[in-house]
């Protein structure tokens, strides 16, 4: 490949960055080879420069014959805003009729000609001469996803506007000089006399007395999302099944209130043997999620069962509690269980 130059346009075309700095602050340049991977994996012919040379020619020939793009981001706080549409660059007689639909509901229109337009550039694509022109709305945009619509004679285009904030939430405690602290914590590092090999909720619970005691404002928090139960190796946090519900490896089994109810459960959890692995299992030098997995998930199951023996079937308090639960995360509580259900099955 000798032709740098043409790969490294067809990458900024599909958004690949053909440098990355690492965490020593080194630049790195991706590898031609690495970059042709991603692009093939994007639906590209990207194996030599002469199949880079063509989607390359193909893709801005492309871009120069839309009407608008797929996709403009603004910022929500800019006015006016200036939004690119394309069109003949002889055709400065018609009429480009506009219409923005806003996520409220509430919609904008107007007409304009190209002479009103500002030119940016122009290219010539198939014989014909192509003027891209920035048209200009006067208003504030709200936060959101918008959709903003063009045509003139008998094409028709729309483009998804993405009106981002200029910042993120900014918490009040940091507004203006304002200034917080506390610590960054890896949950399931977390080491303590009553564990079971894992930090848990309640290790967190008292991690959050104990630094708010000591002054301290936010705790820095790993992702405790759910993972796969039927996989405990895969222990990621960055890599959930699901980022609505929570890893049940975080819940201290002591703590739910079926274990003081539940009497073969705490049996056996106090048997010496079973009291000799969670020892163990706290004083590994690295968190042994199969382990972990091997003493809780059993115990967790037993109280389940203890609870629909003795609160869903008697229809007590806590037994409404778990259907307001239920009902309250709908569909989507619904799903998970049933993933989480069928993968232990089929697995």
């Amino acid at each position: 490949m000798n032709d740098p130059e043409t790969l490294e346009r067809l990458c900024r075309h599909f958004g690949i960055d053909t440098a990355y700095i690492d965490v020593w602050g080194k630049t790195n340049a991706v590898s031609p080879q690495s970059a042709s991977a991603l692009l093939r994996a994007m639906g590209v012919h990207a194996e030599d420069d002469s199949h880079q040379r063509e989607a390359l020619a193909a893709r801005e020939r492309r871009i120069w014959k839309r009407l608008l793009a797929p996709v403009q981001v603004v910022h929500a706080a800019v006015s006016p805003l200036q939004l690119h549409v394309v069109l003949p660059r002889a055709e400065t007689g018609i009429s480009l009729e506009w219409t923005l639909h806003l996520e409220n509901g509430a919609t904008r229109k107007g007409v304009t000609r190209p002479p009103d337009l500002k030119f940016l550039e122009q290219r010539e694509v198939g014989g014909t001469v192509m003027a891209r022109y920035a048209l200009t709305l006067k208003e504030k945009l709200p936060p959101g996803y918008h959709r903003f619509e063009a045509k003139h004679t008998k094409i028709t285009a729309g483009m998804l506007l993405i009106a981002a904030p200029e910042t993120c939430f900014q918490p009040p405690a940091l507004a203006g000089a304002g200034k917080v602290w506390g610590p960054a914590v890896q949950l399931y590092a977390v080491r303590s006399r009553r564990n079971w090999g894992i930090g848990d909720f309640t290790d967190l619970y008292q991690i959050v007395e104990d630094c708010s005691n000591a002054g301290a404002s936010v705790i820095g928090l790993n992702p405790l999302h759910a993972l796969f139960p039927h996989n405990p190796p895969h222990a990621s946090p960055y890599s959930p099944s699901s980022r609505l519900f929570l890893n049940i490896l975080y819940i201290d089994v002591e703590a739910i209130p079926e274990f003081a109810e539940c009497e073969p459960a705490r049996q056996r959890v106090a048997a010496p043997g079973f009291q000799a692995r969670l020892q163990a299992l706290r004083a590994t030098e690295a968190v042994d999620y199969p382990g972990v997995a091997a003493v809780k998930r059993p115990v967790l199951e037993e109280l389940f069962d203890h609870f629909c023996a003795q609160h869903t079937a008697r229809g007590t308090e806590r037994a409404h509690a778990f259907m307001a639960y239920r009902e309250q995360e709908g569909e989507a509580l619904y799903r998970h269980a049933l993933y989480e259900a069928l993968q232990e099955y089929f697995h």
